[in-house]
C-alpha cells in the first residue's frame, strides 16, 4: 500500500510542504524525505494489499482508472455514485449500537473487521488500513447494492432512517432502493 503520513514521526506525506519557511536555503530535498522530521520515505515497511475478494478488487480498480483518467469527472451520473460511496461508508463506521452493518459485510466477506478509531474522524483522517478497509466494505455493497443493502436492512443491522439519515443529496436512483425497503411487510 502507498503510505500517507511518515512511518517514523506520523506526519502527512506532503511533498510541497519541504522548504517552506526556508528560504534561505538553496538545498532541494529529496521528495522521498518526510517535511516534518527528515525521515527518508523510502525506507518505511511496506504493507502488502490485501483485497476481500476479486470482485471488489476489480470494482476498485475500475473506479481507480475512471478517477486517474478523467472519466469521473466528465460523466454527471458519476458524482452521483460518489455521494451515494460516501454515504456507504458514513453507515460503514457509524458508532451507533443498533448499526452493525460493518460487522454484518465481513461476516459475508468472511473476513476479520478491523477495529476503527473512536470518536468521529472524517474518513480522510482514517489511519490507511481502516480506510482500504471500508472502501472495500464499501465495494461490496456497490457492486450489487439493493439486494445486498435489502438483505443487510432484513438482518437488522442497519435502520431505515439511517439509509437518509444526513443525506440530503441523495441520487433518485439511491432513494428508489431505499424507498423499497419501506414497506416491510414485502
Amino acid at each position: 500500500m502507498l503510505h500517507d503520513r511518515c512511518s517514523k514521526c506520523g506526519a502527512s506525506v506532503a511533498f510541497h510542504r519541504l522548504n517552506m519557511g526556508q528560504s534561505s536555503s538553496l538545498r532541494i530535498e529529496s521528495l522521498a524525505t518526510c517535511h516534518q522530521c527528515g525521515f527518508d520515505l523510502k525506507r518505511s515497511n511496506t504493507t502488502p494489499i490485501i483485497t476481500y475478494g476479486s470482485q471488489t478488487a476489480e470494482w476498485h480498480r475500475i473506479l481507480c482508472v475512471k478517477t486517474l483518467s478523467g472519466q469521473l469527472q466528465r460523466d454527471p451520473v458519476s458524482s452521483d455514485v460518489l455521494n451515494v460511496m460516501h454515504h456507504l461508508i458514513f453507515m460503514l463506521s457509524s458508532r451507533y449500537s443498533r448499526v452493525k452493518l460493518r460487522e454484518y459485510v465481513c461476516e459475508r466477506l468472511n473476513i476479520a473487521d478491523v477495529p476503527l478509531k473512536q470518536g468521529y474522524p472524517s474518513f480522510e483522517s482514517r489511519s490507511l488500513a481502516e480506510r482500504h478497509h471500508l472502501i472495500q466494505l464499501m465495494a461490496w455493497l456497490m457492486i450489487d447494492l439493493e439486494p445486498r443493502l435489502r438483505a443487510a436492512w432484513r438482518a437488522k443491522t442497519v435502520r431505515y432512517n439511517l439509509m437518509f439519515k444526513d443525506f440530503s443529496d441523495a441520487p433518485d436512483w439511491y432513494l428508489n432502493i431505499v424507498e423499497g425497503f419501506s414497506d416491510w411487510r414485502r
